[in-house]
């Protein structure tokens, strides 16, 4: 039976859970050795970032929801910059500010 038919009424909230988190406590939860997922990534960009630009087309600008550090978006970052002399980069921070 659903929470409606008991009289109550549930949503849920569509802030991402990265955004209900302290900046700080998220960080400390991605350098955990059970969270692995942010240092996949960053191997992944080190190890192909190159190849990942080099499939675009002409000059790039780059566009990032929650930047956080950007320390995986820096390896990205560096490829562009070496087949163009420019960026555009547009980071854009997800979190309320507290």
């Amino acid at each position: 039976m659903s929470a409606r038919a008991w009289g109550r009424s549930h949503a849920a909230s569509p802030r991402n859970t990265s955004t209900t988190i302290s900046g700080r406590a998220l960080r400390s939860i991605t350098r955990l050795p059970e969270y692995y997922l942010t240092r996949i990534e960053r191997d992944l960009l080190a190890t192909y970032g190159r190849e990942i630009v080099a499939g675009f087309d002409g000059p790039l600008e780059l566009v990032e929801l929650g930047s956080g550090s950007a320390q995986k978006t820096r390896l990205l970052i560096d490829a562009i910059l070496e087949r163009q002399e420019r960026l555009t980069y547009h980071p854009i921070d997800i979190s309320p500010t507290p």
